[in-house]
């Protein structure tokens, strides 16, 4: 005869096989408030956590092959592409916004430098952690947000930003690729880290853009015209076909742009016609060019 004791362990045995043995799924307990989830061998999961380490949405087991995203509160996406690998057990992959605690300790060191390189972060512009309990010995793809409100100019020059925590400071990711129509911007990571999305100046003047040129304000997106691919510290002028100073900008650090609306420096609508700009830095770099203005 089998005890009562008994017969709950062994029923607990016969439920763990039966659920090894079928597809990953999530079983509740009956006796506690307690999720059990059985991922499949080399199954992996992403996990999203707050600032307060709460765990807030999570996606299904699977096994890679996989393109998953994560939602956060504010309803901003973030993704990983995991390719084709071999795990040697179940993986979770989990995202911390705002960091994991230790993490949290260098964060201001490493933006202290910012300002002086010519980076600009800005609200709404996360700092974003990566984990994973295994290694998966490939290289991944992660694709961060940033907010649909800046700028096209801003948009033009923003990077993702990897933290070094050994000298604390912010790296720039290679090959980053700007998705303008999702709003989000894309790496490839052979090991997760910490990372930021922010904008980045330029090093030199050799490769300012102006745009729209000709510029016609009634038709140019957010109604300016853009001056992007600019360093630090760069001083943007605006003459008249007779050589009058018309509307100047001095800049410590905007991203690498700045937008000019059409207007003089009292804040009045310039007349159609030609006019001449130049943009100058401390290093003594100069662009110079022509700027149709269509009104």
């Amino acid at each position: 005869m089998i005890s009562g004791n008994r017969r709950i362990v062994l029923a607990g045995i016969v439920f763990v096989l039966a659920v090894s043995l079928g597809k990953a799924r999530t079983s509740p307990t009956a006796s506690v408030n307690l999720t059990v989830t059985v991922m499949p061998f080399g199954g992996l999961v992403v996990e999203l956590y707050d600032e307060s380490g709460e765990l807030i949405d999570r996606t299904e087991p699977a096994v890679p092959p996989l393109d998953v995203t994560v939602t956060t509160p504010d309803q901003q996406q973030i993704g990983l592409y995991v390719p084709e690998t071999t795990l040697d057990g179940p993986t979770a992959v989990q995202v911390h916004l705002k960091g994991t605690a230790p993490t949290r300790g260098i964060l201001d060191q490493a933006d202290s430098g910012t300002e002086a390189k010519g980076i600009t972060a800005f609200p709404g512009a996360q700092v974003i952690e990566f984990t994973a309990t295994r290694d998966l010995g490939t290289t991944a793809t992660i694709t961060l947000p940033y907010p649909s409100s800046l700028d096209a100019a801003i948009v033009n020059n923003l990077k993702i930003f990897e933290l070094d925590d050994v000298n604390p400071s912010w790296v720039v990711l290679p090959g980053c690729r700007t998705n303008p129509r999702q709003d989000n911007i894309s790496g490839d990571v052979n090991d997760f880290s910490t990372y930021r999305v922010m904008a980045m100046a330029a090093g030199n003047l050799r490769d300012v853009v102006v745009y729209p040129n000709p510029f016609r304000p009634k038709e140019a997106h957010d109604g300016c015209i853009k001056f992007i691919n600019l360093t630090s510290q760069a001083r943007v002028r605006i003459y008249n076909v007779v050589g009058d100073l018309i509307w100047t900008r001095e800049i410590e650090n905007s991203g690498g742009s700045i937008q000019w609306y059409g207007d003089n420096n009292s804040g009045r609508p310039v007349a159609s016609g030609v006019y001449v700009y130049i943009v100058t830095n401390p290093d003594g770099e100069e662009a110079v060019g022509k700027i149709s203005v269509i009104r």
